[in-house]
């Protein structure tokens, strides 16, 4: 049980400290060129995502 609630808060802890600094880490994530082509090829490979963006692009 205590092992559980350690985990809990661990989790809680590093998805606060990710929602704080998350333009941060965008930038720092974004500033590494391999990164950012994952980043980019993950983020069109879902079909919602990708369909508002071209369809944006091309308006």
């Amino acid at each position: 049980m205590t092992r559980v609630f350690t985990w809990m808060i661990v989790v809680l802890s590093l998805g606060t400290v990710i929602y704080r600094y998350r333009y941060k880490t965008l930038d720092l994530l974004t500033a590494v060129p391999y990164l950012r082509r994952w980043l980019i090829q993950q983020t069109m490979s879902v079909p919602y995502v990708r369909r508002k963006l071209v369809s944006n692009m091309f308006k």
